[in-house]
């Protein structure tokens, strides 16, 4: 087995580390060279969509957060990503996107954004909101494991899984957990995004911290990780002296790819750890989450 790490290959393209599991009859060399290539690019946008071009406005909100992201990793001591609007952030018409994607609101999968043509007809916080929570999915930990064989044509067959993006873990047997706590790390995570654009940027616009921005999407998810913050401040858990504290600490996680939240967690609390592992991100999910925000949770 060899593990290759983008940790010391800065800027961040899209993947932050890939396992190389490599089958008996696979040349090593070459398997190290094919893990390179898949550090150093990203896979294409998927294909039989008509993608429609952002506008040159669009473009620049989406450098815009792309900067401030780059800006709230160098504060938890991690380098820049890498996101460029014309070939990573797509916008996609009605019947496309239903077709892909269904009723989501927008998407981060594999190195590229996609939101629907209606997100450009959004209010401008509306929209912004979007396009910060999907620049956080792209900046966030992303690792995966790829299987080499030899092929009986002698050739190199992969298969690429991913392992951890975000919040996120995949078990083994195919089960992902932590996924409604990912979607409320990446939304507090888009706030910081946009609060730290408004500062670099104030022509951006639209980036008022004031009510209707606070509220966005997955808010019985981000309630619980508010509350459970409070609470573990409040009794000192891990050193972490207030909810800053507790929350750069799960950021640092999300970006990074590191687990001392969770692990932490599971020590202090572990029925909410429990919870937390199948908290998921409907909105039934968020209704759970949210009744549980208001007990004592620690």
């Amino acid at each position: 087995m060899t593990v290759i790490s983008e940790s010391d290959r800065l800027p961040k393209i899209w993947l932050d580390n890939l396992e190389v599991l490599i089958a008996d009859g696979v040349d090593e060399a070459a398997a190290v060279a094919y893990a390179k290539k898949q550090l150093d690019s990203y896979p294409p946008a998927i294909g039989g969509i008509e993608y429609i071009p952002l506008s040159d406005p669009e473009g620049a909100d989406v450098l815009m957060l792309t900067n401030a992201a780059c800006e709230l990793r160098r504060h938890l001591g991690l380098g820049p990503v890498i996101i460029s609007a014309a070939e990573r952030v797509h916008l996609v018409g009605f019947a496309d996107f239903v077709h892909h994607f269904g009723l989501a609101d927008s998407l981060a999968h594999a190195g590229h954004v996609y939101l629907p043509e209606r997100a450009r007809y959004m209010s401008r916080r509306r929209w912004l909101a979007f396009l910060s929570h999907e620049i956080a999915h792209l900046s966030g930990h992303l690792s995966a494991e790829v299987v080499l064989r030899a092929t009986e044509e002698g050739n190199c067959g992969a298969t690429l899984k991913y392992r951890r993006s975000g919040m996120k873990h995949a078990g083994e047997g195919g089960d992902v957990g932590f996924i409604g706590l990912d979607e409320a790390v990446t939304e507090i995570a888009a706030l910081q995004i946009r609060s730290l654009a408004n500062r670099m940027s104030p022509s951006l616009g639209g980036m008022s911290l004031g009510g209707e921005d606070r509220i966005t999407g997955y808010f019985g998810q981000v309630i619980l990780v508010e509350q459970l913050a409070i609470q573990l401040a409040d009794v000192g858990v891990a050193g972490w002296s207030d909810r800053v504290a507790v929350i750069r600490a799960l950021l640092a996680d999300y970006f990074s790819g590191s687990d001392v939240f969770l692990e932490t967690l599971a020590e202090a609390a572990p029925a909410v750890h429990e919870f937390l592992h199948t908290l998921g991100d409907s909105e039934i999910d968020g209704e759970k989450a949210y009744a549980l925000s208001r007990v004592l949770l620690i």
